[in-house]
């Protein structure tokens, strides 16, 4: 790549500050000690899968975060085998090529010497883009390297006549423009900007013909997009609507006080403090130069004024500004991560490059004031590194898997529970040998469908990796409610359930259901019709009518006296209204009672199938308890969880069956179950829809069915 043609002098300083910028980026993560954390094994798990036939277009679960990468990273493990060590290549190598990139753009905007600068600036950039940039996120390093191509490409198009008239030129550009809607959504201030540059610089573009040559190449770039979401109800569309939310002035304040600091290095990458070293070096230098700069161009008259502004400043201060403004106007901008000001990082390099070179003008001198800039950048890299390469560090974020992974070869338990955090990496690292699922709505349909047959599973939890965020306690309580007993073993600071089985008597116990016909119920609050929660009807409910809170019950009359050992709870549809705690209360008379079950914290969605706990997206809450002698059963709500009313969808209350009476489960209700697990809703529903009416009534046919309308809302 020829950019310097003056001296073999400025050739040889480019290749030093590229090796530089390479070592940066290898000795950073050689020092991170502390693996690859969920997001970064998704990357290689999209790999793995792409090799073994499946073709993703997306993050599994989600509407963006384009796979390019995933693919690139595929031909690595298909070379050189699938390791976590692996991940880095593709990003790595995309980060290097943007050191090559940015310079070239630098030296056509405002000549060789800025794109020495440029070099320099791109290649010892602040410390988030060299630990988040350089991880296998998928989509990010990416934007950069798209978005400066399509600066190369505009610039081109705005400075050559036979660039304007060149229809394959814009058959590349609409193709990348394309590439890069799909990778990440955050390319939308690159476009925007070339829109503008395009606008200002040749505006006649606009009545070309070969202008056209660019829709078919958007589409032929984007076709993985669009092809996704006509599939999907055009859901990457929907993010647009996500987000935080927030006040236009509380992004605002955000945006200045924290998550801008944060992307220019100002704060600590491990404990967002401000970073003394940082703050004094690189924050002086950035409002030094800018100042110097504003001064010195304000002084500057008519013509050469506008000539210094114009394609410069067209193209890396409106895109600076459009970051800005896209972060402040978009809703995302009340979560403060500074990943939503990643293309700011496409626009730094050139905007101080720029800024060096019309100063260094008037005296060389103004160059030194990049220095402290860049010892405040490698100041916090080598901060970030110092950190992670302390032992232990990072381990309440990625804890190593060693000791878990033995203990579960060594108890031959191949399918686990786990928090999020955790089961992708355990998936990622341990090469699929052990199957993971999380305990709420599995990204990765065929990870669910293999946890969820098991005969064996096991739950583990590390720290705040605790399924659904419960503390160790909770866990066992709930298990236990649920009429488990197991097993609960600590390893390296890993807590691990398992060896679970039913066989306290009343545990053991097959359960029949006791028919609601003769039931009536009355509650605390009487909006709804309590008869709702047992018509056998998950689109109806009975709801509380005001957030969930302490005191509300629900008091049911099974109109005889029966001997249950087990109630089931469904929130029907609104799978969010299931209760904080639960106690359960059995009486003969609605005078005395007796407390037979108490949960202050409850698990939603955990419920027992073929003696193994299971976890869904329903907020089913099961409790057993041994068999007494009752008519009437109060439960009542504990703890406090608005916004959410509490509802009851649906209320099953279960005795012991009679000794080797076990009701078989119809062929439809476990179909149905398969094609949900694989994330196929609308064949779940036909087969829910072709059971008999009794069989549509049973407990696991409306959980079935509650989970699939929730879907579908």
């Amino acid at each position: 790549m020829t950019i310097f043609h003056a001296t073999s002098l400025r050739r040889s300083l480019f290749w030093v500050i590229v090796l530089g910028a390479a070592l940066v980026r290898l000795s950073f993560l050689g020092g991170a000690n502390r693996g690859v954390n969920s997001d970064e094994a998704w990357t290689g798990l999209m790999a793995m899968t792409i090799l073994r036939g499946e073709y993703p277009v997306f993050m599994p679960g989600l509407g963006y975060m384009g796979s390019l990468e995933a693919y690139a990273t595929a031909v690595v493990f298909w070379l050189f085998g699938s390791s976590p060590g692996l991940l880095s290549v593709t990003p790595i190598a995309l980060s290097l090529l943007l050191v090559l990139l940015l310079p070239v753009l630098g030296a056509r905007l405002w000549g060789e010497t800025a794109g020495l600068w440029a070099a320099v600036f791109a290649a010892f950039q602040p410390v988030f883009l060299v630990a988040f940039g350089n991880a296998p996120r998928l989509g990010y390093v990416e934007t950069l390297v798209w978005g400066t191509i399509l600066f190369l490409l505009a610039e081109r198009m705005t400075r050559e006549p036979a660039g304007a008239r060149n229809g394959a030129l814009f058959l590349v550009f609409g193709c990348v423009t394309g590439l890069a809607v799909w990778t990440n959504l955050l390319v939308a201030p690159f476009v925007a900007t070339t829109a503008v540059a395009l606008l200002a610089l040749r505006p006649r573009l606009l009545f070309r013909a070969s202008t056209v040559w660019s829709l078919p190449g958007f589409i032929v770039g984007s076709a993985p997009f669009w092809v996704f979401n006509v599939s999907h109800h055009f859901w990457s569309f929907a993010l647009l609507g996500s987000g935080g939310g927030g006040g236009l002035r509380g992004r605002m304040a955000i945006l200045v006080v924290d998550t801008l600091p944060f992307a220019l290095g100002l704060r600590d990458l491990s404990t967002n403090a401000w970073f003394r070293p940082a703050v004094i070096l690189s924050g002086l230098g950035y409002a030094g130069l800018a100042f110097a700069v504003v001064v010195t161009w304000w002084r500057e008259k008519g013509e050469r004024r506008r000539r210094l502004a114009d394609r410069g400043f067209l193209f890396s201060g409106g895109l600076f500004s459009l970051t800005l403004l896209a972060f402040m106007a978009s809703r995302y901008g009340s979560l403060g991560s500074p990943r939503y000001l990643f293309p700011v990082y496409g626009a730094l390099p050139l905007l101080l490059a720029g800024g060096v070179v019309f100063l260094r003008r008037y005296s060389r001198a103004w160059g030194l004031m990049a220095i402290p800039i860049l010892i405040g950048n490698l100041a916090g890299v080598a901060r970030a590194h110092h950190d992670l390469s302390v032992p232990g560090a990072g381990e309440s974020e990625v804890p190593s898997l060693g000791p878990v992974v033995d203990f579960l070869r060594r108890e031959r338990i191949e399918r686990v529970y786990a928090d999020y955090g955790i089961s992708v990496r355990i998936n990622f690292e341990t090469g699929e040998k052990i199957v993971a699922a999380d305990l709420g709505e599995e990204r990765y349909p065929p990870y669910a469908s293999a946890v969820d047959g098991a005969n064996k599973v096991a739950i583990v939890a590390y720290g705040r990796f605790a399924p659904l965020g419960a503390g160790g306690e909770t866990i066992g309580r709930n298990l236990g409610a649920a009429g488990l007993e197991f097993l609960e073993t600590s390893v390296g600071g890993w807590r691990v359930y398992h060896d679970f089985r039913r066989d306290f008597p009343y545990r053991g116990a097959a359960s029949a259901e006791i028919r609601p016909d003769p039931w009536r119920a009355e509650t605390s609050e009487p909006r709804d019709d309590p008869r709702l929660a047992f018509d056998r009807d998950v689109t109806t409910r009975w709801g509380s009518g005001r957030p969930r809170g302490p005191g509300i019950f629900y008091l049911l009359d099974l109109g005889r006296l029966e001997t249950p050992h087990r109630v089931v709870l469904l929130p029907g549809t609104f799978v969010t209204d299931h209760p904080v705690g639960l106690r359960v209360e059995a009486s003969r008379d609605k005078r005395t009672w007796r407390v037979v079950r108490e949960l202050p914290e409850i698990m939603p969605g955990l419920h027992v199938r073929g003696g193994q706990p299971r976890f869904d997206s329903s907020g089913i809450v099961e409790t057993a308890f041994p068999p007494v002698q009752a008519r009437y059963l109060r439960l009542t709500h504990l703890g406090e969880g608005p916004p959410f009313d509490w509802s009851i969808g649906e209320v099953f209350v279960f005795s012991p069956a009679p000794d080797g009476e076990r009701r078989e489960e119809a062929p439809g209700v476990a179909s149905a179950r398969r094609f949900l697990l694989l994330g196929e809703t609308r064949k779940a529903r036909e087969d829910l829809a072709g059971l008999e009416a009794a069989e549509r009534r049973t407990m696991e046919a409306c959980r079935l069915e509650a989970i699939a309308l929730s879907r579908e809302r």
